[in-house]
């Protein structure tokens, strides 16, 4: 049975009963177009639950109440909560990839960003400024993250360097500095004797920045600087250098922590707000459901003889160039062992992929992660070795292996137009394999339970009823 399309408000996303729904979109460069191919799919399969006079009208923030994103994730995030589609984000990755990652800056790597920040602060801005004249409205005024272009929930993670703090912003008009002396935190100030210092309020932060922010990453792009406060600037960088590279984990508990019943200390407070972060949501499969993607996995792996070579920096370098994948693998391992997937994914040899593994018999939420290994044998399996090994994927490196490929697909910076190409092909084959009818034939099959299910129903829990 199909419904027709009613989109919520931004307070009932936000505020509304009902199940809730979190789209986590990770951090990881030019690769971002490969997540798009996934978008595409999901939001086509969405559409197909409506009424074919709505379907093209459908956006993926009509269904997600919470779309949070890192990095590359953060400027897809964003512009899905603005109601873009993704043929049109796709579209803008090839642009921005061309322009910011394009041209080499001159001088020594290293003791300058390898390339010219001014490049991506032109393409969001002229993006965000499209937007605007889109709207009849004046391109020469930031957006804001209180916005009310912004549809659905949106939730960005950037890194405030010069304290060393993750910064997690949100659209939510019930968090703690959404502005100041908010009349949803009365009966704090009251116990804690006052509002404290006047800081430049969250709903004032310019989009634009936000943004650009979280997508700064170190050695390639510039630090972003902020007002704070009348007094303060802080320094931003990447949100991948956080924890949140894989923002999933941060957004369930943004999204569901609350307040104990016997929560001090403000024993006259009058219920609102739920949490420092406004949301509160309901745990429970029932309740809430966060779908994660990937912009394609690895783990940076050297041989012992290579890596003792190396001088002491560089070792350092590669040590923490791990990080990354080491902070998704934990955040993804305690989702798991709060959920019960029924697509669960490896974790490693020790846990495996944690079917039926878990730390409490019931599950906190429904969860599933989507993404593809970037190695040799994964990409065989996903393409077919015919498609793998034909000249359209390998071009040039079709006489020099496949070692060659991993590395360019894998770099966060190479905007070439053959490499772009090829992680297309690959998202939107992860894309028809989860939720569409591929070439092949094949789809996933649940961990449990009746192997002929649809995928995208079990992914996608609850019929599009908006």
């Amino acid at each position: 049975m199909t419904r027709a399309l009613q989109p919520k408000s931004l307070d009932e996303h936000l505020f509304g009963e009902g199940p809730k729904r979190i789209l986590a979109l990770d951090g990881g460069g030019v690769r971002g177009i490969l997540t798009c191919g996934i978008l595409e799919q999901i939001e086509a399969k969405l559409a197909s639950r409506l009424p074919a006079s709505d379907q093209a009208n459908f956006r993926l923030c009509h269904y997600f109440d919470l779309i949070a994103g890192t990095s590359t994730g953060g400027i897809m995030a964003t512009l899905l909560a603005l109601g873009y589609k993704v043929s049109e984000i796709k579209a803008l990755y090839r642009t921005l990839a061309s322009d910011v990652f394009g041209e080499k800056r001159h001088g020594i790597i290293g003791m300058v960003p390898k390339f010219d920040s001014k490049n991506l602060t032109k393409v969001i801005n002229k993006c965000f400024a499209d937007f605007l004249i889109s709207k009849g409205e004046d391109p020469r005024q930031p957006l804001l993250l209180g916005s009310p272009h912004l549809q659905t929930g949106l939730m960005i993670c950037s890194k405030r360097i010069d304290k060393g703090s993750p910064w997690i912003l949100t659209n939510n008009p019930k968090s703690k500095y959404w502005q100041w002396n908010s009349p949803h935190w009365h009966g704090y100030y009251n116990a804690n004797g006052g509002p404290g210092p006047e800081y430049k309020a969250n709903r004032d932060y310019i989009l634009q920045e936000v943004v650009q922010a979280s997508a700064s990453a170190p050695f390639f792009l510039s630090p972003v600087e902020k007002q704070i406060s009348s007094e303060e600037k802080g320094l931003f960088f990447d949100g991948g250098v956080s924890p949140h590279n894989n923002p999933a984990m941060q957004a369930f508990l943004v999204a569901t922590s609350k307040w104990r019943d016997n929560a001090k200390p403000w024993p006259t407070w009058d219920g609102e707000p739920k949490s420092p972060f406004g949301f509160g949501w309901k745990t429970g499969p029932e309740n809430i459901s966060v779908l994660s993607l990937g912009t394609g996995a690895f783990r940076p792996t050297f041989s012992v003889k290579d890596f003792k070579g190396k001088m002491a920096g560089l070792k350092a370098i590669d040590a923490l160039r791990g990080m990354i994948p080491d902070t998704s693998t934990n955040g993804l391992t305690w989702l798991q062992a709060m959920s019960d997937p029924a697509f669960p994914i490896k974790i490693n040899s020790e846990l495996g992929d944690m079917d039926d593994l878990g730390i409490m018999n019931d599950a906190l939420l429904h969860f599933q992660r989507i993404d593809v290994d970037l190695d040799e044998a994964a990409l065989k399996e996903l393409l077919g070795s015919d498609l793998f090994n034909s000249e359209d994927f390998l071009g040039s490196f079709e006489r020099k292996g496949a070692d060659g490929l991993l590395s360019s697909l894998r770099a966060l910076e190479n905007s070439a137009t053959t490499n772009m190409n090829r992680l297309q092909t690959i998202g939107e084959h992860v894309g028809q394999y989860w939720f569409g009818l591929d070439r092949y034939g094949r789809k996933p099959t649940p961990s449990r339970g009746d192997p002929n299910a649809d995928p995208a129903a079990l992914i996608l829990p609850e019929p599009f009823n908006h």
